[in-house]
């Protein structure tokens, strides 16, 4: 796909990014694993 041609760092980059996106959404969910981390 896109990481095809992109470097391991750039993917990296990505991942963070989706996490990132995704983590607000966990929170509402179980704000507790926030308060853990």
């Amino acid at each position: 796909m896109m990481d095809a041609h992109v470097p391991p760092s750039s993917h990296t980059l990505l991942e963070l990014c989706t996490n990132l996106l995704q983590t607000p959404l966990k929170s509402n969910n179980a704000p507790s694993t926030s308060s853990t981390t």
